[in-house]
């Protein structure tokens, strides 16, 4: 029993440890304060818009950090181009100046393969800009008020089943139909499918022989008793 407990306290020593050497906490908020808009106040009094200038600083912050893996950094590299409509020339060599890698800068210059502008612009249209804040918030106030450490994010995919069970007609305006849209009911309520054109009619009343008589072996799984069946009489052979 005493060395169970000891190898959970040695893991989460451990763990605890690279949470804190990697800054998962610095990274994971600055992370979420770029895809949701929303920054954390601190000491958890609050909340409010973040500002491009408060994430290039701690952008900045992140890169000088040698415990942080260039992978992270560069992944929040891409999540800023990526959220706050591309880099300035300035802030692309600063930001890019650690990357000793061609890869690096060759995986942030193919997000625009993705539709992603890399010049400085205005903030991108984003559709579910406003849900995704309202969402942030109020997961923000929940882990405040239950004192739980979780994402205030959610991906987009949580907005549009929403939307979809709350106002299905909606989401043509998101998603229009490419081509011809579905055709409207008839006035007479549809077609009946009681008496199908052109298909075959299976009649269960008649004999086994009129539906099986063309299997040449069916298998009854409840007594797992094999059966033949005779093309020409449909009699039970086995």
């Amino acid at each position: 029993m005493s060395a169970s407990f000891n190898t959970h306290f040695k893991l989460y020593g451990l763990l605890a440890g690279e949470f804190k050497r990697l800054k998962l906490q610095t990274v994971t908020d600055l992370q979420q304060s770029m895809a949701t808009g929303i920054v954390e106040k601190e000491n958890r009094k609050g909340y409010g818009d973040i500002k491009r200038a408060e994430i290039l600083k701690g952008l900045g912050d992140v890169m000088a950090d040698p415990e942080i893996p260039k992978d992270v950094k560069l992944r929040l590299v891409m999540i800023f181009i990526i959220t706050q409509g591309g880099v300035t020339d300035d802030e692309r060599r600063d930001l890019l100046s650690i990357f000793d890698e061609e890869s690096s800068n060759e995986a942030v210059r193919n997000l625009s393969n993705l539709g992603v502008s890399l010049s400085a612009s205005s903030m991108p249209d984003r559709r579910y800009r406003k849900e995704t804040q309202r969402r942030a918030v109020e997961l923000l106030e929940e882990a405040n008020q239950k004192e739980l450490l979780q994402s205030r994010f959610e991906p987009e995919m949580a907005h549009i089943l929403r939307t979809h069970l709350s106002s299905p007609a909606a989401l043509d305006r998101t998603f229009p139909y490419m081509g011809a849209g579905p055709e409207p009911a008839s006035k007479s309520g549809g077609t009946s499918m009681r008496k199908p054109r052109g298909r075959m009619k299976l009649d269960f009343h008649k004999k086994k022989k009129n539906l099986l008589g063309a299997v040449p072996r069916a298998w009854c799984c409840s007594c797992s008793a094999e059966w033949r069946w005779s093309r020409k009489s449909g009699a039970a052979a086995g």
